[in-house]
């Protein structure tokens, strides 16, 4: 998955290896003063911006993650100490962020930093492209209109309730004095805290479109004019109605947009946790401490024990255990030597190692995590879009219900007929579609990120749930991601040279066996090869460099082993026979004996030998008729195709090259974070740990979603069917139509919270 194909959404552009070795570094960066690297203008570009409030162009405005903030008092001690040195300073003691404005032309960003660590806070920029969905003055605005709209509620019903409770032992000029307090303690509600439900019904009107804020805003104003002109009438008033209704409403809404944040936030306070420098080792062998921007693939870093390594890498020195939790969601070290391929984010627990960058920190395993975590909270899934064509529909009958209802209360009770118009606006609940279902994915979403799985949408969550035929590749995918390789044979050429010309043939390939041919010799002398073809068949011809011959070889399957053949230039032929020996995943009996019994068909697709495929469907206990060996990559394509033309729903799992075309045709594909490139592009579903479970962790995850968001819908359909009617026939009033509608967002939206638990 090419990071190109998932651009930041902001940031400085990005740089080529030349341009992060050729650009000058910023006062040389000392070792010794690892924080210097954030004044860096290239590095300050990617975790500051211009400050908008400021308005000058000379104050930055950054997002820190700040681990040990955990009350009040901590953010007290931080405004504290940065005030004289900062314009702005906020710390959210629920996220451990902290929001900064201030001028790098006079107080460095390294000296806050600096600051912050001395006071016992130490900090880390968190990158402009992983902030998130939802900024922090949009999320500062609607908590400033929760908590406004929530107060004023509170006072309103601290006067409306004695007025009722009174009623005609009130004095008439005291009644009147508090109902002019009421519709002046409503009035900031409505010009302020209601603002985002009249701005989305004049957008719905503009595009001549009814939408969900349309009956809200209408049931808001309607409700509130109403009650200004009952007030000069002296009949009933329902300004308590209005504050109740829009400070429970916004409340649904906050916690509907804290999912979403959580969702994201995760990965993006992974992200933060990388270093701010590397440690790499130049071709004299000194150390100089760089910013991860200049690191580029090729270069040697060496990792501290007990820090955070920098990008992705291959060790080259050292023997340790790392933590990739914060990736895979396995909460166990794993142990890492030479020539194990480490990730990004990831801690080193136990001694120094030095690693081979494979790809920097801004193409790495974590930051396409990201990037696909953001792009699956952007996709609206195909259940809403057709929610989407059912509201109008709905939302019209509504308010034609609502005019209907007034017309028909002017014979009955003139009146009561605004009030029960304002009624059945009001009373409406368009929550499911609006809040809950989307909170219920998304949180999903984010639930399944901090395990491990990320999703490239939220449509794939819908099909994980409703896949019925599940397709698995045999190597790599079914067995360990490497099989152990061993020469068992050779005939016309040393043993030696049989292996250099293996490596030399297999260097470029991605399958699980060019891997293991690469690790069985890791020493051994290369050689290079080109004119590299794949054959039909499987396996790769090729012409190989042997001192000052030219030698054409092939290797390739040869039943269940993998055979090289060759031709010296005298004519004689040669050859080396290889013999595999893989194992299954630890956890690949239990996933597919639960996956069964979920109601699932499983099926093994494999180019594979049929002798070593149906040794694997054995132990597994996959029925013959359920697996197919020697697939080409276009036989499995059309197998799956078949498979759909049938009426199922095909999950596929693969991880090689030859699996792109059939995880692009499945109708939900799986694969791992370490898999071909290709492969990786095409799949929904990415499992960036080792564990085969993660299939089934989230497809039980999909089914509990999906789940809720069909009680949730059921919820809202019952509750429209019994509120609505009473509404018209004058049996809930305008405070109770407000109390019924808010508490039932707030029952669903919580309901839906419970997918990321």
């Amino acid at each position: 998955m090419p990071a190109a194909l998932f651009p930041d959404r902001q940031g400085a552009p990005a740089l080529t290896g030349a341009e992060r070795r050729d650009r000058p570094e910023r006062a040389a960066a000392p070792a010794d003063d690892p924080l210097a690297i954030v004044d860096d203008p290239a590095e300050l570009s990617r975790i500051a911006s211009p400050a908008v409030a400021a308005g000058d162009g000379a104050s930055l405005e950054a997002l820190l993650a700040v681990d040990a903030v955990h009350c009040a008092a901590c953010t007290t001690t931080i405004e504290q100490a940065l005030a004289p040195l900062v314009e702005r300073v906020e710390v959210n003691v629920a996220s451990r962020r902290a929001r900064l404005v201030w001028r790098q032309t006079d107080v460095p960003l390294s000296h806050l930093l600096a600051t912050l660590k001395r006071i016992g806070y130490p900090a880390r920029p968190i990158p402009l492209a992983l902030h998130g969905p939802i900024d922090a003055r949009t999320r500062r605005a609607a908590l400033w209109r929760m908590m406004l709209g929530l107060l004023c509620m509170m006072q309103v019903m601290m006067i409306a309730t004695p007025r009722y409770l009174g009623g005609d032992e009130i004095p008439a000029d005291l009644r009147q004095l508090m109902i002019v307090a009421e519709a002046m303690l409503s009035l900031p509600v409505l010009l302020f805290a209601a603002s985002p439900f009249f701005a989305g019904a004049w957008r719905d009107a503009r595009q001549r479109r009814i939408g969900m804020d349309v009956p809200v805003a209408l049931g808001i104003a309607l409700a509130y004019g109403a009650s200004i002109v009952a007030a000069g009438q002296g009949d009933d008033v329902y300004f308590d109605s209005v504050t109740m209704f829009v400070g429970l409403l916004l409340v649904a809404r906050w916690l509907e947009s804290r999912a979403r944040e959580r969702a994201a936030s995760g990965l993006a306070n992974a992200a933060a946790a990388l270093p701010q420098t590397a440690d790499r080792i130049e071709a004299d062998g000194s150390t100089r401490a760089i910013s991860l921007l200049r690191l580029v693939a090729g270069d040697r870093v060496r990792i501290a024990a007990g820090a955070a390594i920098a990008a992705d890498g291959v060790v080259a020195s050292g023997n340790t255990t790392v933590d990739e939790s914060l990736l895979t969601g396995e909460s166990r070290p794993v142990p890492r030597g030479a020539g194990a391929a480490v990730v990004a984010g990831s801690l080193n627990l136990r001694q120094p190692i030095e690693i081979i960058v494979t790809r920097p920190a801004a193409e790495s395993r974590l930051a396409q995590m990201q990037r696909l975590v953001e792009r699956a909270g952007a996709t609206r899934p195909r259940l809403f879009s057709a929610a989407d064509r059912l509201a109008g529909p709905f939302l019209i009958v509504i308010l034609a219900i609502a005019a209907l209802a007034a017309f028909g209360w002017t014979f009955i009770d003139p009146a009561r007929a605004p009030w029960i118009a304002v009624s059945v606006l009001i009373v409406t609940c368009p929550c499911a579609l609006a809040l809950a279902a989307p909170s219920a994915l998304v949180s999903a979403v984010g639930a399944l990120a901090r395990r491990g799985i990320v999703l490239s949408d939220c449509n794939s969550l819908e099909t994980l749930a409703r896949a019925d035929v599940a397709v698995f590749d045999k190597t790599g995918t079914l067995t360990t991601g490497t099989p152990h390789i061993s020469l068992v044979a050779h005939d016309g050429l040393p043993a030696d040279t049989a292996w250099q010309i293996a490596i030399a043939l297999e260097a470029h390939a991605l399958h699980p066996v060019a891997r293991a041919v690469a690790q069985a010799r890791p020493a051994t002398p290369s050689l290079t090869a080109t004119d590299l073809e794949m054959l039909p068949e499987g396996g790769l011809r090729g012409q190989v460099r042997i001192g000052e011959e030219t030698v054409a070889a092939c290797i390739g399957p040869d039943g269940d082993r993998i055979r090289l053949t060759m031709t010296w230039p005298d004519g004689r032929p040669a050859s080396a026979t290889f013999a595999l020996d893989e194992a299954l995943r630890e956890d690949a009996t239990d996933v597919i004996r639960a996956l069964t019994a979920s109601g699932l068909v499983c099926h093994i697709l494999s180019g594979d030998e049929p002798g070593r495929v149906r040794r694997v469907a054995d132990a597994l206990g996959i029925a013959a008729g359920h697996t197919i060996a020697g697939a080409r990559p276009d036989t499995k394509r059309a197998t799956v195709q078949a498979l759909q033309r049938a009426g199922h729903v095909v999950l596929m799992a693969g991880d090689g090259v030859n699996d792109a075309p059939v995880l692009g045709q499945a109708d939900v594909s799986v694969s791992f974070a370490g898999a071909a490139p290709l492969a990786r592009h095409q799949a929904d579903v990415l499992l960036t740990g080792e564990r085969l479970d993660a299939i089934r962790e989230a497809r039980t995850r999909a089914r509990f979603a999906l789940a809720i968001v069909r009680q949730n819908l059921a919820l809202s359909i019952a509750y429209n069917v019994v509120a609505i009617p009473l509404a018209v026939a004058g049996l809930v009033p305008p405070w109770l139509a407000g109390l019924g509608m808010a508490l039932s967002s707030l029952v669903v939206v919580g309901n839906a919270l419970r997918a990321g638990k």
